[in-house]
């Protein structure tokens, strides 16, 4: 006994939708607290290195040098990757989420692939 494959499928593209929205709330979330927080650095910082703070890691913006220790440098390093993964993540579940729709309302499968399953990755 199952549910019927069309609502099945349904309950997987909802879920598949309201991933793809929290990566990109996620994603908004990493790149405002990067902007944030360079922002403060910048303000905040000294303008040249200082070896006794190791405050050696250059920050430069908009023309504007200050310095970074190592904990510093590499959050905002996290930061920005955070934020980049998880729009990318976003973005390759949308669409693999509207092929899938595209594909049920045309009544289409996937052709199966050398092991004899659906590739769900073909490209055109």
């Amino acid at each position: 006994m199952g549910h019927p494959p069309n609502r099945v499928l349904a309950r997987h593209h909802s879920e598949m939708k309201r991933s793809s929205i929290f990566l990109i709330i996620a994603s908004l979330s990493f790149w405002l607290c990067f902007y944030f927080l360079t922002d403060y650095y910048d303000r905040t910082y000294p303008e040249s290195p200082d070896e006794s703070t190791h405050r050696t890691y250059e920050l430069v913006s908009h023309g504007h040098f200050v310095y970074l220790n190592a904990k510093e440098h590499y959050l905002l390093f996290f930061l920005v990757s955070a934020g980049v993964g998880c729009f990318l993540g976003a973005f390759l579940i949308e669409r693999k989420r509207k092929d899938g729709e595209r594909l049920s309302e045309s009544g289409e499968s996937r052709a199966p692939d050398d092991h004899g399953n659906g590739d769900d990755f073909k490209l055109p």
